[in-house]
């Protein structure tokens, strides 16, 4: 298993075929076991990159090599919620000596709801 560009082996990749499960070693090879003979589906993943599947055909009493994977580096996917802030406006009364001279009401329409960026 290698990275596509770099090279690089890609270490810890889960690596299956017939319910058998493996992980690539630090140079990014990769043993299943047990796979029963005939043409094999397998398949490839790891963390941060596009999964992959190739098939191999199997042989009794052959180690069937060749089943390289060069990984793509996975698209990244962000989900961002908008925030909303939103604004209340209330005033007080105006008073001049004991009586308010006005009085404002707190209303729909006082409300400003602006998605901020």
């Amino acid at each position: 298993m290698t990275e596509a560009g770099t090279g690089k082996p890609i270490v810890g990749a889960q690596v299956s075929a017939f319910g058998t499960i493996t992980t690539t070693d630090p140079s990014g090879f990769y043993t299943l076991t047990n796979v029963p003979a005939g043409l094999a589906f397998v398949e490839a993943s790891a963390g941060g990159y596009t999964p992959a599947n190739r098939t191999a055909d199997v042989v009794v009493g052959v180690t069937t090599t060749g089943v390289d994977f060069t990984f793509q580096r996975a698209p990244l996917a962000l989900s961002v919620a908008p925030a909303v802030e939103l604004r209340f406006f209330a005033w007080s009364s105006v008073h001049y000596g004991r009586q308010p001279t006005s009085r404002v009401c707190l209303g729909p329409d006082d409300v400003a709801v602006r998605v901020v960026p």
